[in-house]
């Protein structure tokens, strides 16, 4: 008996909070907006003071540059949207190229002279068509495979090789 009291007190406090619950939430009568009133060009009282603060620009929402209502289409991308989903293609930005250096030329030692009083020289075979003798000190002038000229500097002539330096490349290589 004891047990049915408490339950039945149970359900008439849920019971009484979902009246009070319900009651809270009535309908509440729809605001009308005050009606403008209407303004005299002459009556200086209609427009707003200026205090230094700036207004609140709401025309980006919801209005167009003359003030009116926009009808805003949920279901059409806006043109941020569009440029996220669809990027618009990227500039060409132009990067300026490293030259082209000109090819190393076939070098080929074809014989090593060392005369009595003389100092040391070579001959030596380049591309295949022009033979040149060199010693120590000597500059020479070839075209490379690429059409472009290069210069020699003969820097040592000895029984093991020669040794020349490319002055555009700035490097040295060893003839054997």
């Amino acid at each position: 008996m004891k047990r049915a009291v408490q339950v039945s007190n149970i359900v008439l406090c849920v019971l009484a909070l979902l009246v009070a619950r319900v009651g809270a939430q009535e309908p509440k009568p729809p605001v009308t907006p005050p009606v403008e009133a209407q303004k005299n060009p002459k009556d200086d009282t209609t427009k707003p003071k200026d205090d230094g603060k700036k207004p609140k620009d709401d025309s980006k929402k919801d209005a167009n540059a003359n003030g009116e209502a926009m009808n805003i289409d949920p279901t059409e991308m806006s043109d941020k949207l569009k440029n996220a989903v669809n990027p618009p293609a990227p500039t060409k930005t132009i990067v300026p190229r490293a030259p082209v250096l000109p090819a190393i030329p076939e070098i080929v030692l074809k014989a090593f002279v060392e005369a009595e009083g003389k100092p040391p020289a070579a001959m030596l075979s380049i591309n295949g068509k022009t033979q040149m003798t060199v010693s120590e000190g000597s500059e020479i002038s070839v075209q490379g495979s690429d059409h472009q000229y290069l210069t020699l500097k003969v820097k040592k002539v000895a029984r093991d090789g020669v040794e020349i330096e490319i002055v555009q490349l700035k490097q040295t290589i060893h003839v054997k």
